[in-house]
């Protein structure tokens, strides 16, 4: 498994093909805080799932997504100069018990994890949707909710 050093702050990920990665690149901001970043951007994300009938959708922790009280995306910002780089990884259909074989427990944990395993911690869309719900149906809504929101129209 090959692994690669990321810029931006937080712990480990894992992607695979049951995962989404978005990306989002802000330039001249007027130095927004990350914590204003991240709400705004995981509010879009939130809005287009919800609109795909998820439910229990909130933030936790810094820059979780979760339902209920389980993790379905974590985020990092990449700060330089005028440009900020948001990247989250939402977990579309990854079995959590696969995160446990390849990532230790982080160093730090956000309050809600309670010191839970990722199997006991996280959780998938897939296993939170309506039948039927596909990656592609996802990344067209996540296109359509930036495309109209500020300051991504």
């Amino acid at each position: 498994i090959p692994v690669y050093k990321r810029p931006s702050g937080g712990q480990a990920v894992m992607l695979s093909p049951k995962s989404i990665v978005i990306s989002v690149l802000l330039i001249n901001t007027n130095l927004q805080k990350p914590k204003t970043i991240f709400i705004n951007v995981n509010q879009i994300i939130i809005d287009s799932l919800k609109s795909l009938g998820i439910k229990e959708l909130s933030m936790h922790g810094i820059s979780d997504i979760s339902i209920g009280d389980k993790k379905i995306l974590g985020s990092a910002i990449y700060r330089k100069k005028e440009k900020i780089f948001y990247q989250s990884v939402l977990n579309f259909s990854d079995d959590p018990g696969i995160f446990e074989k390849y990532l230790k427990h982080p160093s730090k944990e956000p309050d809600y994890r309670k010191g839970r395993s990722h199997t006991e911690f996280v959780t998938s869309i897939l296993e939170n949707a309506k039948e039927g719900l596909t990656i592609q149906k996802i990344v067209e809504t996540l296109e359509i909710f930036f495309s109209k929101s500020e300051p991504f129209a």
